[in-house]
Formats: C-alpha cells, structure tokens, sequence
C-alpha cells in the first residue's frame, strides 16, 4: 500500500466565500503550492533539498473542493515504500511549509513559533541522528530561498479573490496581503510588530483599500504608501476619509515595512485616535 499524508489548500474571504475564485489566479496559485508541498514532504522524507520535482520521492495529487470557502484536499504520496510518513503526516508538512512562509515574508514573531516547531519534528524524527539539526535548519533556509518564485505564484489570489489562504491544516500560517505583499517584496524587507504612529493622510482609496501619507513633522518629505485592511474604510463614513477632509492628524495601529530600518509601508489595521496626535 502507497503511504501517504493529506493537508489542504484553503482560500477565504471574497469570492471563495461564494465557492468560485479568479481562474488564472488558481491555476498559478496551485501550480505554486504544490511544489512548495512537495518540497517540504519530499525534505522531511529525505532531509535533502530536491529542487526537480522529478527527482523527489513525492506526489501531490487534489480532490474536488470543499462548499463555503474554496478548499482542496492535497494527498501527498510516497512514491517508494518506506514507511516514513508513519507518525508525521500532514501536521508536520504543514509546519515546514508554514516555517518556509514566515522566513519569506519575514514574519519575525511568527517565525520563532514555527522555528521551535519545526526543531521539535526534526529531532524526534527517525532518523534525525544522521545529520544534525542545525545542518537541516541550513537546508530549510536554502529551501525557504530556493521557493521564493513558487510562494509569489501561490499568493496569487490574495487580496484579489480571497482574504486569504493557507497551505496546511488549521494550524498553517494565514497568508493575508500583507504576507503576500511582504513576499512579492525585495528579500531585504521586514515586518515589524504592530504599533501606534502619527500622520496626515494625503490620499485614501476606498475601492483599493491603500492611501498615501507623511508622518507627523515630516512636511516636505516623499509620501508613504499605506494598505488599510481596516473594515471600518469601507463604511460611507469613517475616520480616514473625516482625517483627511480636514487634514487633521491621525492616530493608526499599523505594522510597518522597513527595508534597511527606513518604513517603506505601513499595514494600517485601526484608529487610535483622529484630530489630536500625541506627543
């Protein structure tokens, strides 16, 4: 008997909530995750990095998909008879592919959990003793590397048709535009923790959900680029259409995007305060 494990691609929000999603943005997205499926399957069987699909001792097949969101159950199967899916499955597929999303998209707090995690399969892993576990975390940042262009083709219909998606089980990291914008970015790019900042709004877009600002003292500077995924953007009236009506200083919770410690983006998630900024 073929042995094998079973995870699931899943999308939400948007249109996936309908059952339906943007064709050409699936067909790039899965053509992306399934090789960053096998890949991490096909590590976690061989520890070695095999970039040829070819080559690897896996296969990811799909079945049909799944009502309320858009869903498809992946079964990764073992091409030779080796019994080592037994014990790990898909939980720990999910945790290398989730390790393998946060290294990309530079997702520091998320990164130590999934890091202790992935540690914690390599050396209860069955033949872990043959190479030690910091020469396997070396490959898994080859690896993490090496299915950069397969992670911009799976994050395709975030932010499109979808909110976002995982590769996994429920544990899998949500992929949502800021992750896939972190992604598509230059490598050098870093998420930082959310925080509270000051600054005059000078463009908001409802329809696309980005805007444009300074900081507070920053007068004459390059405006910044923003995403707003707060909801309350889409409501007729709201904080950051009055802020910016008024040109009155706003108080936001926002993660930033930093390249070299300069913010190149902020991810707006809320309204601190509007008309009276903080010292």
């Amino acid at each position: 008997m073929v042995n094998q494990a079973q995870i699931t691609i899943r999308y939400d929000g948007k249109d996936a909530e309908n059952h339906i999603i943007n064709l050409h943005s699936l067909g790039e997205s899965l053509q992306g995750a399934a090789r960053i499926i096998s890949t991490c399957a096909n590590f976690l069987l061989t520890f070695e990095y095999t970039k040829q699909l070819d080559a690897q001792n896996v296969k990811v097949v799909a079945q049909e998909a799944e009502p309320n969101c858009y869903e498809l159950v992946v079964i990764i199967k073992e091409a030779m008879q080796t019994n080592m899916f037994t014990g790990f499955a898909g939980a720990s597929v999910t945790a290398i592919v989730s390790y393998v999303i946060a290294r990309q998209s530079n997702s520091k707090k998320e990164m130590k959990h999934v890091k202790d995690l992935a540690i914690k399969i390599l050396e209860t892993s069955s033949d872990s003793s043959e190479q030690t576990t910091e020469k396997l975390l070396d490959i898994l940042e080859k690896m993490a590397t090496g299915l950069l262009p397969s992670s911009r083709k799976a994050v395709k219909p975030v932010g499109e048709s979808c909110d976002f998606m995982r590769i996994g089980d429920e544990t899998a990291i949500p992929i949502d535009v800021i992750k896939k914008d972190a992604i598509l970015s230059r490598d050098e790019e870093e998420i930082t923790e959310e925080r509270v900042y000051q600054i005059y709004l000078s463009e908001v877009d409802t329809e696309n959900s980005t805007a444009k600002f300074r900081f507070i003292n920053d007068e004459g500077r390059p405006r910044i680029n923003a995403t707003i995924t707060d909801p309350v953007l889409q409501k007729k009236e709201n904080g950051y259409l009055r802020a910016l009506y008024l040109q009155e200083p706003i108080s936001i919770k926002a993660k930033s995007a930093e390249v070299d410690g300069e913010i190149v983006r902020l991810y707006i998630s809320d309204i601190s305060q509007v008309g009276q900024a903080e010292e």
